[in-house]
């Protein structure tokens, strides 16, 4: 809700942004550029977020991008710096969820 509230252009509004109907592209703008972030919109953008599955397809996308940053990781030698990057992956993967 705080990135809606801020007019963040995120993976999943780009998502039903592009997915969506013209009605729906111009909620987002007024939404997000207009400032017009209300809790009634909140609950309209939720809404919209689930009809076109932008919140489960984000996650993927970024379990995706996590794998292929663990796959470029694996040739390295242990150490403290490569567990401390495999933390922040799964950390950006727990905030997606």
């Amino acid at each position: 809700g705080d990135d809606f509230r801020e007019g963040k252009m995120t993976l999943p509004v780009v998502l039903c942004y592009r997915r969506g109907t013209d009605e729906e592209r111009r909620f987002w703008r007024e939404s997000l550029e207009g400032g017009n972030a209300s809790d009634e919109r909140l609950a309209d953008a939720i809404a919209l977020l689930r009809k076109y599955d932008a919140i489960d397809d984000t996650v993927a996308r970024a379990r995706h991008y996590a794998e292929m940053a663990r796959d470029a990781l694996a040739p390295m030698k242990s150490s403290a710096w490569k567990d401390a990057l495999i933390e922040v992956l799964e950390f950006c993967i727990s905030r997606a969820v």
